[in-house]
Formats: C-alpha cells, structure tokens, sequence
C-alpha cells in the first residue's frame, strides 16, 4: 500500500508536468551538471533533487536507482497517453548524453538532521535550501516542477514532507 501512494504521488507530479511539456521534434536541449553532459529533447524538464539529511548516510545506489525508477515512470505514462488517445506525450527528463539510463539527479546535502525536516513545516526549509542552490546555479532549474526525494534510514518511523506542494511533490526513499 505504501509503495502504491510513492507511485501515485509520483505520477500526479508528472501529470501536472505533461500539460506543458511541449514537444519540439528534431531539437536537443542541454545542461552540464557536475561535469557531466545531459540531453533531452523536451524544453522543460523535471527537476530532481536527491535531498539527504546531514545524519542520513548517502545510498552509494540512489543515482541508479533513481533513475531507473523515473524512467520507467516515464515511459509508463507515455505508453498510458498513447492508450488513451493523446498520443505519445510524457514529461522531460535530463538524462547523461553518454549514457542515456542515467538521470540527471541533484544532490543536495541538507544542512541539518532529518528531525529538523518534519513532515509539518520540513518541505518549507527542504525547498529553501535547495532555492539556495538553484539561486547559485540557475541553469540547473530547468523547469517550474520540482521532485524532491528525500533520503531517510527508516521508512516506518520517518517523519519527513510526503505530499504535493502545487508544482512541487515531495516522496521519500529508505537505503537499499
């Protein structure tokens, strides 16, 4: 049942996002993040941010696994488009140019404990900081939609942000 509502969450941001993701064929966008080149051929792309507490170790997989799990988000709402006449319409996703299974994920490295992100006021100061960093990286905030996925130890007893916030939705992932 959990799993169920990470997934719904999940698309109910996604949907939001296929209302403006205005495909312009034969045109590339990209972005360089980290040293790494990414591509898409959207012109807006969901922004996804990795946000690990600073007493959460950092999974040495969530950029794998992440990926995985957004792709396949993609394509599952592409393949659901199509089967209800809309055509093949999805949302934008960064991925690296040399190895499109990779999505580009930002990693943001909280300032405090996961206690100081409850689920009652955390996503405010879960935003801000990532504000901070896209205030200093602007060519990294590639669109208005944000998905903030936040790292914790222990799913059943975790209280961080786990809702939608207008344009933004807030998930959680528990270590491998």
């Amino acid at each position: 049942m959990v799993g169920s509502k990470k997934v719904y969450s999940l698309l109910s941001l996604i949907a939001g996002l296929s209302f403006f993701a205005q495909h312009v064929y034969g045109q590339t966008y990209t972005n360089i993040y980290n040293g790494i080149s990414y591509s898409s051929d959207h012109p807006y792309n969901l922004n996804v941010v990795y946000f690990v507490p600073n007493d959460v170790p950092l999974d040495s997989t969530y950029q794998t696994r992440l990926s995985a799990l957004l792709l396949y988000g993609q394509g599952f709402y592409k393949q659901n488009m199509i089967n209800n006449g809309y055509g093949p319409k999805t949302f934008g996703l960064f991925t690296q140019t040399a190895n499109p299974d990779q999505v580009k994920i930002i990693l943001i490295h909280g300032q405090e404990s996961i206690g100081s992100y409850p689920s009652s006021g955390g996503a405010d100061k879960i935003m801000s900081e990532t504000n901070a960093f896209f205030a200093n990286n602007p060519s990294q905030k590639t669109s208005e939609h944000t998905l903030y996925i936040t790292a914790v130890s222990d799913q059943t007893t975790a209280d961080v942000p786990f809702y939608g916030l207008g344009r933004n939705c807030l998930p959680l992932i528990t270590l491998s």
